[in-house]
């Protein structure tokens, strides 16, 4: 057991505390969908967005839509800081304008929350295509630490794409580059034990797109 000067000891207090503060504070939405997008992607964009608001439509949940769209002035890392600062809701989740959510996303997500106030996260399982191809199933949860995968699927920590408690997302925050920073980001959430419950989404509510040739940047 750490001592009451370790700086473990501090650290576990402070986890603590930070999920309670969070979840007893005042939010103006209960989840904030963040998007980020290139103006090139218009179309691939308006795509995402007309599920998403039809998603949103078929249910009561408080949502709000922010993206962040340029021309590739700033890193991918920085675009996604900013729209957390941005965001109201007291959960947040971010979607790849590229990709695309089932119909009944919104609505899975309301009733996970409506069923335990208190989670710090939502289990995500999604599918993941390459070039257009079904590939194999993505498994986002507090219950792997590192990333892994065999011939049934890929076993992730929580990452952008979870739907986590906005103040986790906001301190962990992502390091500014356009590469792997959504690893980086999952990485450090791991470690740092923020998140001591998740509630369990076992349809697949996210569908990754995956285009070999698709440029590197962004």
């Amino acid at each position: 057991v750490p001592s009451h000067d370790s700086p473990r000891y501090s650290q576990a207090y402070w986890n603590a505390d930070a999920r309670t503060y969070y979840h007893r504070k005042k939010y103006k939405c209960t989840l904030s969908v963040l998007i980020c997008s290139l103006a090139e992607r218009k179309q691939s964009l308006d795509n995402l967005l007309t599920t998403l608001n039809n998603s949103i439509k078929r249910s009561t949940l408080n949502v709000e839509v922010l993206t962040n769209i340029d021309n590739r002035e700033k890193s991918v890392g920085q675009k996604r800081n900013e729209l957390v600062a941005q965001a109201q809701g007291k959960y947040c989740c971010f979607i790849d304008d590229d990709d695309q959510i089932d119909e009944t996303y919104i609505e899975e997500v309301q009733k996970a929350l409506n069923a335990f106030e208190d989670t710090d996260c939502l289990r995500l399982t999604g599918i993941y295509y390459k070039d257009g191809i079904e590939q194999k199933r993505f498994y986002h949860s507090m219950r792997f630490k590192d990333y892994a995968e065999d011939e049934n699927g890929y076993y992730r920590p929580p990452n952008h794409l979870n739907v986590i408690l906005t103040g986790f997302v906001k301190h962990i925050g992502f390091p500014k580059k356009n590469h792997g920073e959504d690893t980086d980001f999952a990485m450090k959430l791991s470690k740092s034990n923020l998140i001591q419950k998740e509630v369990f989404l076992s349809k697949p509510l996210y569908f990754y797109y995956f285009i070999s040739n698709k440029s590197n940047n962004q």
